[in-house]
């Protein structure tokens, strides 16, 4: 009797073991969408692009190393909220709240802020091209960090694909169409 007790706590722990293995297949869609939006926001673009289904069709390359201070300026001005996952079979849709600066109203106060600078600038000659540049980037920085940046909330969704390696981000649907993180 002993024996076969033994015999049977083994199977049982056994069989706990492979169903407990069962239920869990790494992050589902939700938490898959949240990894996506913390690497964007973060600039962490090769997590990002590790999170894309190979038939996103997208890109997300490293912005070039003059942009990347104001790309990772912008992104980390980015906020965003999740809804649940609505499940059918191998693709789930994730409502999405995606909070940003108002782009037309950063752009119109940077154009007016710049332009008087760089038209003196331009006439004067006493500025490089480089100079310039540098001039535009932090301007557009200060904007960035002024606390009564306007921002806008988008309401859109992310679609996401199970694959062979678990969820991955198909595509964000129903923004502005000059939101785009994919190129």
């Amino acid at each position: 009797m002993p024996r076969r007790f033994g015999f049977m706590v083994v199977l049982v722990l056994l069989l706990s073991a492979l169903l407990a293995g069962c239920g869990s297949s790494g992050p589902g869609p939700k938490d898959v969408a949240d990894q996506f939006f913390k690497a964007i926001t973060s600039g962490n673009w090769e997590a990002a692009e590790g999170l894309l289904s190979a038939d996103s069709g997208s890109d997300l390359a490293k912005p070039a190393a003059g942009e990347e201070r104001i790309v990772n300026a912008l992104m980390s001005k980015i906020s965003y909220e999740l809804g649940e996952a609505q499940v059918q079979g191998d693709q789930a849709v994730v409502a999405l709240d995606l909070t940003l600066p108002d782009m037309e109203r950063l752009s119109a106060r940077l154009l007016s802020e710049v332009l008087p600078l760089a038209f003196s600038a331009g006439l004067s000659e006493d500025l490089t091209d480089e100079q310039l540049d540098l001039m535009v980037e932090e301007k557009f920085v200060e904007i960035l960090n002024d606390k009564d940046l306007a921002m806008v909330t988008y309401e859109g969704s992310v679609t996401l694909v199970k694959e062979a390696g678990g969820w991955k981000v198909l595509a964000v649907d129903g923004l502005d169409q000059d939101v785009s993180f994919f190129n």
